[in-house]
């Protein structure tokens, strides 16, 4: 803010990616990390841990739950002790009116397709999901805490409410902002 001042910005000018080519005149883009080098880290901490690592995808994109029921259905082909990776940012048409966001939407369309040896993690990298989760994980687990409080999954889902949901099942991951965002994260585990 303090810069914006200096410069002569109003920041609620800046609600929106700006557009206009004032704001990029004296702009150098310098990359410090990228989706790809987490992906990668990633890979190699499943390698130590001895799973097979795949990166299925570094820029995964689409309505998220049709997104998380592909990532659902090709790790129901992995072998036993595999991990998908993926990177990317899927989005969500909103059609409700909800609190929710793309990686919690993802993980609640899982929930019909996850089987007992199958774990799928999504998180927003900068901390933030449209709201103070980060995202979630999907497991038997989690599908039978929402079972025991009668979710209503396709309800939530047709009014992009996935964040009342969660609180009440838990299986949401917190982190605070974390200072960087290499997009969304996801993590697809056969054991």
């Amino acid at each position: 803010y303090d810069i914006f001042k200096k410069c002569g910005i109003d920041e609620k000018e800046l609600v929106e990616t700006p557009k206009e080519e004032k704001y990029f005149v004296r702009v150098t883009n310098l990359l410090v990390v990228s989706n790809s080098l987490a992906l990668r880290a990633m890979e190699t901490k499943a390698h130590e841990l001895g799973l097979n690592a795949v990166i299925r995808d570094e820029m995964i994109f689409g309505e998220a739950a049709i997104i998380g029921l592909k990532i659902a259905r090709a790790l129901h082909d992995a072998p036993a002790k595999t991990v998908h990776l993926y990177g990317g940012e899927t989005t969500v048409t909103v059609h409700g009116h909800g609190q929710g966001g793309r990686n919690l939407e993802l993980i609640l369309a899982t929930f019909g397709a996850i089987k007992p040896d199958e774990l799928i993690m999504t998180i927003a990298s900068d901390g933030r999901d449209h709201g103070p989760f980060a995202g979630a994980i999907c497991d038997t687990m989690t599908v039978k805490a929402a079972q025991m409080v009668h979710a209503d999954v396709e309800g939530t889902l047709s009014e992009n409410n996935e964040y009342p949901l969660f609180e009440k099942i838990g299986n949401y991951l917190v982190t605070g902002d974390t200072g960087s965002n290499v997009s969304d994260l996801i993590i697809a585990l056969k054991l």
